[in-house]
């Protein structure tokens, strides 16, 4: 499977999140 997508899809998702939070 494409693990490494999978990561980066996660990982600019948590980003988003930290954004939000950070705001």
């Amino acid at each position: 499977p494409q693990v490494k997508d999978d990561m980066k899809q996660y990982i600019i998702e948590l980003g988003k999140k930290l954004d939000k939070k950070e705001n």
